[in-house]
């Protein structure tokens, strides 16, 4: 489970994020992301597309997403609300080349600074 502080659980921020934010998408997750102007910890919820499968699959990519997130929870910069969408491939890969697209994708948004755990 992700730690309080990182969880983004207001449906307002969610909503918001949505309909206002920015997107990257990788093969594995995509991304929405939203700047904050008060500045405290980033934020992040994680959903799966019903296209990763029923209800347990959707809960095992959530939970490897989790995994993921707590990992480079060291390297956020402060002031966003994230979303990570799970996709289907996110199921099958490998936890280290799903670890680096969750990387790559937040440090192309501007959401991970470099510290933290590398995973």
């Amino acid at each position: 489970m992700l730690a309080r502080g990182l969880r983004l659980r207001s449906s307002r921020r969610i909503a918001a994020a949505f309909r206002e934010g920015r997107r990257l998408s990788g093969d594995m997750v995509s991304l929405v992301w939203r700047a904050r102007e008060d500045g405290l910890p980033t934020q992040v919820a994680i959903t799966a597309m019903r296209k990763v499968g029923r209800k347990p699959a959707r809960n095992r990519a959530r939970r490897r997403l989790r995994a993921v997130v707590q990992a480079l929870a060291g390297g956020l910069r402060p002031g966003y609300d994230v979303i990570l969408i799970a996709r289907p491939q996110a199921l099958t890969a490998a936890f280290a080349v799903l670890a680096e697209e969750v990387r790559s994708l937040m440090a192309s948004a501007g959401v991970w600074s470099g510290g933290g755990e590398r995973p």
